[in-house]
């Protein structure tokens, strides 16, 4: 029997497959603020115009920018910082931590330039806190850590397509 080992750094397409997953909730929670009544945050458009003041362009830059980012920058850096962050790596608790951690830390980083003002400092925080679970569970996932069953919904799998072959002797 060969005991379960932990990879310190995660593979770089799981980090990619996380950032991928964590980008489009990011965006999500971003763009579905104003439905809640927090301001619009234009992140996209701000971190455009440091290319170019034209609006179209501005926000297609920026789009870019954010998806290469978030789908292979970040992951990136989380992933080889992922053994130095507190928590545990064979628990869903300790990937929780991490990616609140890297949440909190790219809040951090994004809040001066993009938030004027309290809710879109808050909205931003959502996106972010969103981004960092996002990778730390698709990690986590990767580990063999089952974030439903260790919620304590070890039947989900239960629902199976009965065997409806008559074996007859």
């Amino acid at each position: 029997m060969n005991p379960r080992t932990v990879e310190p750094h995660p593979s770089p397409v799981v980090g990619i497959l996380g950032g991928l997953a964590g980008t489009i909730l990011a965006i999500a929670l971003i763009y579905s603020a104003p439905v809640l009544g927090v301001p619009a945050v234009d992140m996209l458009g701000t971190l455009g115009r440091v290319v170019t003041n034209v609006p179209d362009a501005a926000l297609a830059i920026g789009a870019a920018a954010f998806f290469v980012l978030g789908t292979f920058i970040v992951p990136f850096v989380i992933a080889r910082l992922w053994s130095a962050l507190p928590g545990g790596a064979e628990s869903l608790g300790g990937a929780l931590l991490k990616g609140v951690i890297a949440g909190g830390a790219l809040w951090v980083l994004g809040v001066v330039p993009f938030a004027r003002g309290v809710a879109p400092a808050l909205s931003l925080l959502a996106a972010d806190l969103g981004y960092g679970l996002a990778v730390a569970i698709v990690i986590a996932m990767v580990h063999g850590i089952d974030p439903i069953g260790t919620l304590g919904w070890g039947g989900y799998r239960a629902a199976v397509t009965p065997d409806t072959t008559v074996r007859r002797p």
